[in-house]
């Protein structure tokens, strides 16, 4: 899923990661150029994985679910 996290008008990569041993946990990608021009995609944040082997974490969309006027990741 493609989100602006950040809120700075460029999109971010939130992903599902997974483990065998240490099951999923969700993270956020972007992308940054370096001083010679090129681009290099960089963990911005991640969850703890959730613990339990062979589970799945099912990413269902990015909105303000509380009020707060802050997005969540559900």
């Amino acid at each position: 899923m493609a989100w602006d996290v950040d809120g700075d008008g460029i999109l971010e990569i939130v992903v599902v990661e997974s483990k065998q041993q240490h099951g999923a946990r969700l993270t956020t990608w972007s992308t940054r150029r370096k001083p010679d021009g090129q681009h290099i995609i960089e963990l911005r944040a991640a969850s703890d994985f959730i613990g339990t082997r062979f589970r799945w974490l099912a990413l269902a969309g990015v909105a303000d679910f509380t009020g707060d006027g802050l997005p969540e990741i559900a």
